[in-house]
C-alpha cells in the first residue's frame, strides 16, 4: 500500500460542481472526467489520458459567469483499471498562489 503524501484534509465532492473543467499542459487539453477531492493545496482528478509526474499544469473552471484558473504540477498519477482506461492524478497546486487556490477551493466545493 503507498504510504499518504498529502499533508492537508481532502474534501471529497458529495456531488460533482456543475461547471467545466480544462486540464491544460502548455496548449494540449485533457478531459476532466471527475473531481476526485480537493483542498486549498492540492486536487485530485479523473482524467482521460495519463500525466508524468513532475509536469506542470494549469486548470481552468468555468461555470455560468464564473471563470477561474489556478497552476501546479502534477504530484501523482495512477492508471484506473476499467474500460476505457482512465487515470487519476493528485495536482499540488502552487503554495505561492495560496489566494487564488483558495478562492477556487471554496468555488469548486459551493462554499461560495
Amino acid at each position: 500500500m503507498e504510504k499518504e503524501r498529502r499533508r492537508e484534509d481532502r474534501i471529497r465532492p458529495a456531488q460533482q460542481p456543475k461547471g467545466k473543467f480544462y486540464l491544460s499542459i502548455g496548449n494540449q487539453c485533457h478531459d476532466v472526467q471527475a473531481v476526485v477531492d480537493v483542498s486549498p493545496f492540492g486536487v485530485g482528478l479523473r482524467i482521460d489520458s495519463a500525466i508524468n509526474n513532475g509536469t506542470d499544469i494549469n486548470l481552468k473552471y468555468q461555470h455560468e459567469a464564473i471563470e477561474m484558473e489556478v497552476n501546479g504540477s502534477v504530484a501523482w498519477n495512477k492508471t484506473v483499471e476499467q474500460e476505457p482506461p482512465s487515470y487519476l492524478v493528485g495536482i499540488s497546486l502552487r503554495p505561492e498562489d495560496i489566494e487564488s487556490n483558495i478562492l477556487f477551493f471554496r468555488t469548486v466545493t459551493g462554499q461560495i
